[in-house]
């Protein structure tokens, strides 16, 4: 772009140094970097004067120096004529900056706080402004990074003159990462008696400006005991930290041992064996073996020692094995029994409890036992008894004793239980079962007999038991015999009567005839207990023979009396009735009967159950005389049903939509329904599919007898599935006159949702400032659901700055023929 100005210049502010004009071609300036210095820093001040803005382009990039701008600076005219400007020498304003500033850094940052004093201006023209680069304010104070940072200061009075100086803010980073090692290790040795392939583990680090490198000094192979690994961390500006992880190895590789061979000795006078070569075991361990013992003693005994070798190495681990040292001794011991031995039987027919006596033994290393093979019991006769003398050693010697045994023990004999027996006809017992003695002896039963006649008469009989044993002692018992006559006369009755009734309702003068009676022992009387008069029915008449033991037999004869006529019967009202929860009806009311009998009525009942089922029951009632003749009737009981069914639903239900935004395959559960008569049917109206919100299914219960009852579930079907958006395409856009972009076209977001959007928005401003705005689309769905997705829109200013300079003026001279005091324009207005 070209910038053109004619206007001359004249500052008066102060006294020039010079009266000489400075004339020349404007220079021509086309650097994009100082429009835009000249637009958005200096311009937002307020100083929109082309004077300024040309200079400040030209000290940006170097067209002159500030050495020229404070003496007044003139270019010749370029190659194209482009037209002129003229500016008086200048006043020398100054600006002294504040010292340059080193801190630390703040703690967990990566930067520091700094508040930065104002520079100072000397020598300016009227009011003046200043700005720096760092924050583009005339206040540097703010959070600076690590590092050095520059901070150039410039200041603009009201006559343009401009000053410049520079800072630095040095933030150096001294505050140390942080390391926590990892958790200490412990390792076990290999073969070689050290620990490789250890895994340490990663430690946690931290640092306010980041972690550059974390190290440890682990060896490869790590000795037996406790070795601290360090591990350093070192955060990007060389800071660093250090922490210890103890790792400890052990060894717990036990050693290896194999025992010398087996020994073998004799006892010497001592019955020990001494001196004995055990030889030397053969040992090995991966860290070294410290010592090889073995807890062998000065002397073996007799039989088999087992020898323990134990090998150490320098760990303290341990390995055995076992050796064997057997000694042997094959002298026989010697055995005297003692003298030989007589005893009788016991009831047992042995003998037990015989003294035996005790051998007389010896052996030069010692008797171990003596045992003889004498049973616990010895039987009659002669027994041989071989002792025998084992030493300690395993050797043996017999010798025999003999022990012989008598009986003189007597038999015993317990009779078989008295017994009683009854006459046959010839009034005798014969064929008695006596049953049997119990007999016992020490050495055997040899007989058992009894005098027992061959018929006992009626009365007691002794019977005496005579039991003889093997050695000829006998025992005996008595058992008493009792006959009784109990056969019971024999007596058979007349043949049965019957009779009718006279006028007093009795049959009297009946004839009963005469029974037939026999007995074995002979009959002493026969009897009957037949009344003086017969009541109608039928009349048990007992005839009773006794014999002369006293012994009696009956027999019954039956006297008939019959009356044949009829009573009447006149049935109640018939009954209707209602079921009750057992779907019967219970304690219905049916009243009596009329009846009536010339002999009296003996009974009047009914069949009624005690449950009426629904419908129409028939009762029947019958009434019987005395005779037992009988008439009935039939009254009709009808039940019906008016209780209703009782229904209780399945608890509420909730549910989600699926994606066609019902809720379908939904589980209701099954209503709990009863019935005094029983249920026919349960239905309910549930949709197939469940729109969202609250639906009321109706349930409805029939019982067998049409009553019904209803009802009400519940199914709330919510939609929590989230609609989907797609943001349209990023959009880039260029300012507008207000260094924003308006009317900026985003496009249209892609949604969907299985209920439907409800609505689609964003966050988007009316008008989007110079850089990369964020914009939020956000979808809701009608259940409220939302999603949301981000869209860029890049806004960069290609629009040129625009400059118009003031009108042109006329002056004229003063006593010094030029012209002071010239309005070209006010350089602070807005």
């Amino acid at each position: 772009m070209e910038l053109f100005c004619t206007t001359r210049v004249e500052m008066a502010c102060r006294p020039k140094k010079s009266e000489t004009h400075l004339t020349g071609p404007m220079r021509e300036i086309n650097t994009t970097s100082m429009l835009n210095i000249a637009d958005h820093t200096l311009l937002k001040r307020g100083v929109k004067t082309l004077y300024r803005a040309a200079l400040l382009l030209a000290l940006a990039t170097g067209m002159a120096t500030s050495a020229e701008a404070q003496n007044g600076y003139t270019t010749p005219a370029d190659v194209n004529g482009n037209g002129v400007y003229d500016f008086q020498e200048v006043t020398n304003l100054t600006i002294s900056c504040p010292s340059n500033i080193a801190v630390n850094n703040d703690a967990g940052t990566c930067g520091a706080a700094v508040t930065v004093p104002q520079p100072t201006a000397l020598g300016f023209c009227g009011s003046y402004i200043i700005e720096n680069d760092f924050n583009n304010t005339d206040d540097a104070s703010g959070t600076y990074p690590v590092g050095a940072t520059t901070v150039n200061w410039i200041a603009v009075d009201e006559r343009q003159d401009t000053a410049r100086c520079s800072m630095t803010v040095t933030v150096t980073d001294n505050e140390k990462p942080t390391i926590t090692c990892p958790i200490a290790v412990s390792a076990t040795t290999n073969s070689g008696c050290t620990a490789t392939g250890v895994s340490l583990g990663t430690p946690s680090t931290a640092d306010n400006c980041g972690v550059l490198s974390v190290s440890n000094n682990a060896p490869a192979a790590f000795p037996i005991g406790n070795t601290n690994v360090t591990w350093t961390v070192t955060d990007i500006h060389g800071n660093t930290q250090t922490c210890i992880q103890v790792v400890t190895v052990s060894d717990n590789v036990n050693p290896t041992i194999t025992c010398p061979a087996n020994v073998t000795a004799t006892t010497n006078t001592g019955c020990t064996a001494t001196g004995v070569a055990l030889g030397t075991p053969t040992t090995a361990d991966n860290c070294g073996v410290a010592s090889v013992t073995n807890n062998a003693p000065g002397a073996f005994p007799i039989g088999v020692t087992n020898v323990t070798w134990t090998v150490t190495d320098n760990s303290g681990n341990t390995a055995t094995c076992i050796q064997t040292v057997t000694v042997s001794d094959n002298v026989n011991p010697t055995i005297t029994c003692p003298a030989n031995v007589t005893a009788t039987t016991n009831t047992g027919c042995t003998a037990t409890g015989v003294a035996l006596g005790t051998p007389t033994t010896a052996d030069n290393c010692g008797v171990a036992s003596v045992t003889n093979n004498a049973p616990g019991a010895f039987a009659i006769g002669v027994t041989s008894v071989t002792w025998t003398v084992t030493d300690n050693s395993g050797n043996t010697a017999t010798c025999v004793q003999t022990v012989t045994v008598s009986d003189n023990v007597n038999p015993t004999i317990t009779c078989p239980a008295n017994v009683t027996a009854t006459t046959n006809t010839g009034c005798t017992a014969t064929g008695v079962a006596l049953g049997t003695p119990t007999t016992a002896d020490n050495c055997g039963v040899a007989s058992v007999t009894n005098n027992a006649p061959g018929a006992f008469a009626i009365g007691v009989t002794n019977v005496t038991w005579t039991v003889t044993d093997n050695s000829g002692n006998t025992a005996t018992c008595v058992q008493t015999v009792t006959v009784s006559d109990n056969v019971n006369p024999t007596i058979t009755c007349p043949a049965n009567v019957t009779a009718t009734t006279n006028t007093g309702c009795t049959a009297t003068g009946v004839a009963l005839g005469t029974p037939t009676t026999a007995d074995n022992c002979g009959v002493a009387s026969v009897t009957n207990n037949a009344p003086g008069a017969f009541v109608i029915g039928v009349t048990s008449v007992t005839w009773t023979v006794t014999d002369n033991s006293g012994n009696t037999a009956t027999c019954i004869q039956t006297v008939t009396v019959s009356d044949n006529v009829n009573p009447t019967i006149t049935c109640p009202a018939n009954v209707t009735a209602n079921t009750n929860t057992g779907c019967t009806a219970t304690g219905v009311a049916l009243g009596t009967p009329t009846t009536a009998d010339n002999c009296g009525v003996a009974s009047v009942t009914n069949n009624a159950p005690g449950a009426f089922a629904i419908g129409v029951t028939s009762v029947t009632w019958t009434v019987t005389d005395n005779s037992g003749n009988t008439a009935t009737c039939v009254q009709t009981v009808t039940v019906s049903d008016n209780v209703n069914p009782t229904i209780t639903c399945p608890a509420n239900v909730t549910a989600n939509t699926n994606t066609g935004c019902t809720a379908t395959g939904v589980a209701l559960g099954t209503p709990t329904t009863a019935d005094n008569c029983g249920v026919t049917s349960v239905t309910n109206n549930a949709p197939g599919a469940f729109a969202i919100g609250v639906t009321s299914v109706t349930w409805t219960v029939t019982d067998n007898s049409g009553n019904t009852a209803t009802c009400i579930q519940t199914v709330t079907v919510s939609d929590n599935v989230n609609p989907t958006i797609t943001c349209p395409a990023n959009v880039t856009a260029t300012t507008n006159t207000g260094c924003t972009a308006t009317g900026v076209a985003l496009g249209t977001p892609t949604t969907a949702d299985n209920c439907g959007v409800a609505s689609v928005t964003n966050n988007a401003p009316g008008a989007f400032a110079i850089g990369v705005t964020s914009v939020t689309w956000t979808v809701t769905d009608n259940s409220g659901n939302t999603a949301t997705c981000v869209q860029t829109v890049t806004v960069s200013d290609n629009v040129n700055p625009t400059i118009t300079c003031p009108a042109n003026v006329t002056a004229t001279t003063n006593t010094g023929c030029t012209a002071t005091g010239v309005a070209l324009w006010n350089a602070y207005h807005s």
